[in-house]
């Protein structure tokens, strides 16, 4: 959920072998981000100054606004489709989009 801690988000990926997960709204239970491997590897990159004691979409605030200030254009948005989605749509957005990670949600936009 969006209040657990950084490291603790990182471990669960670690324990699951997952290279990116959904963070979810604590309340309701709605998509609000997503983090990945590449987040880790911007803790290194910015040198300790972002803290994995935060919560991790603190954390993902401040490593990501570094990269955007520290090395110029990145992006990320949440990219996702409604479990209705076809087959088609879904490819077209993944290329439309350049990702390669998308998330299913129903209409409330909790992940399913």
């Amino acid at each position: 959920t969006d209040d657990t801690k950084a490291f603790d988000t990182f471990k669960l990926m670690d324990s699951k072998g997952l290279y990116g997960i959904a963070v979810v709204d604590e309340e309701d239970g709605s998509l609000v981000g997503y983090t990945s491997a590449s987040d880790i590897r911007l803790a290194a990159d910015d040198e300790g100054k972002s803290s994995m004691d935060m919560d991790i979409m603190s954390y993902l605030a401040a490593v990501r606004q570094w990269t955007i200030s520290g090395r110029g254009k990145a992006h990320y948005p949440i990219c996702y489709v409604h479990e209705d989605a076809t087959v088609a749509q879904v490819v077209q957005k993944l290329v439309k989009t350049g990702y390669h990670r998308l998330f299913v949600v129903d209409e409330a936009k909790v992940p399913v």
